[in-house]
């Protein structure tokens, strides 16, 4: 794959280069540092020289930002756990999975990646019937009807429905309040009724979620703090 060296102020970089079909040129930094460009295949390379000097600023800023969040992110010790909107102490024991006695969590001695997939199994375990109840209880509120409620991988989206009506919930929205995830909750099951965020989309939304916009800020500061703790 083509690199490429890009000077920022007092440190040289490199970059990969990756060549699209595509109208536009692409910048990324990604999570670990990396710097990816993505270019249209027809573009030269004097051309994608200029314009990432042109985006000298934007990308030292990005940087910088992922930077410290890969610094925070060492530094965080996996000592607590958060569910459903509390915090939880974790302590080691010797047994084979996670197990949660409604004060701590109890987590088996074992390298990190495998604490990791510990937590997230049993997160995803007690997530999938925790929102189908939440669903259920609010679409009967509501008087809506969807097809399924399934758990994903998302990082960038708490939820979504499909054109189906089929409701998909990150199995990372457990890390909130019941309040939050009610939100999201009333969000999605909104969208069986209109596909978009029109006017009469969140007149549904405010009707049974009065405090949406709060909920809305709280979750997007626990993202941002899932970032940093590597979930």
């Amino acid at each position: 794959m083509p690199m490429g060296m890009l000077d920022l102020d007092n440190e040289t970089i490199q970059y990969t280069l990756k060549r699209r079909m595509r109208k536009s040129i692409l910048i990324r930094v990604t999570p670990e540092c990396k710097v990816e460009v993505l270019a249209p295949k027809r573009v030269s390379n004097s051309f994608i020289e200029g314009f990432l000097q042109s985006k000298t600023s934007w990308i030292k800023k990005s940087l910088d930002a992922k930077r410290a969040v890969l610094e925070k992110r060492a530094a965080y010790q996996l000592d607590s756990l958060m569910f459903l909107g509390k915090n939880y102490p974790v302590k080691p024991y010797s047994g084979q999975e996670l197990i949660f006695d409604g004060s701590a969590f109890c987590l088996p001695h074992a390298e990190q990646e495998c604490q990791r997939q510990m937590i997230q199994r049993w997160y995803r375990a007690q997530g999938i019937d925790i929102l189908k109840k939440r669903v259920a209880y609010w679409a009967e509120i509501m008087h809506l009807q969807y097809q399924s409620v399934k758990l994903t991988d998302a990082r960038t989206r708490w939820g979504s429905c499909s054109g189906k009506n089929n409701l998909n919930f990150s199995w990372r929205l457990l890390f909130a309040s019941g309040k939050d995830i009610d939100s999201v909750v009333i969000h999605e099951l909104a969208h069986t009724v209109f596909h978009d965020h029109s006017e009469n989309f969140w007149k549904i939304v405010y009707a049974y979620c009065p405090d949406y916009d709060v909920s809305r800020r709280q979750l997007k500061e626990l993202s941002e703090m899932l970032v940093i703790w590597g979930w």
